[in-house]
């Protein structure tokens, strides 16, 4: 709960400054989040990972994936994902640390994309 309220609130506070550095690397691999969300999803990353990160990779989510497995958030913190929901993973390499973040992307009834970053099961307790 304290992991899902951390990266929403991260997401929601960032300010609009870009928090990763402006010689980041170019994410590889395939996403289709909007330049918008790349830039926001970076700097959550940053801010867990590495400010300077040596790489990042965006893959689909392997054949198989259980989207009930995804991480649920409080309902204080905003409304939940509306289907449809993409998920991705995203794999930040920097600063000598290695994760995997699930990303969810969704629009909202107005159009605009919204989505979430959590880390692996674990990370914030240091496993």
């Amino acid at each position: 709960m304290i992991r899902a309220f951390a990266l929403v609130l991260t997401a929601l506070a960032l300010p609009p400054s870009g928090v990763i550095a402006a010689d980041a690397p170019v994410i590889t691999g395939h996403t289709s989040a909007n330049s918008k969300s790349v830039e926001g999803i970076r700097k959550i990353l940053g801010i867990f990972i590495c400010a300077s990160p040596d790489s990042i990779d965006a893959e689909n989510v392997p054949e198989g994936f259980d989207p009930k497995s995804a991480p649920r958030y409080p309902s204080t913190l905003g409304p939940p994902p509306k289907e449809p929901i993409r998920y991705e993973y995203w794999t930040v390499e920097g600063c000598g640390r290695h994760a995997k973040f699930l990303i969810q992307l969704w629009y909202d009834i107005n159009g605009q994309e919204l989505y979430t970053a959590s880390p692996p099961q674990g990370w914030l307790a240091g496993s």
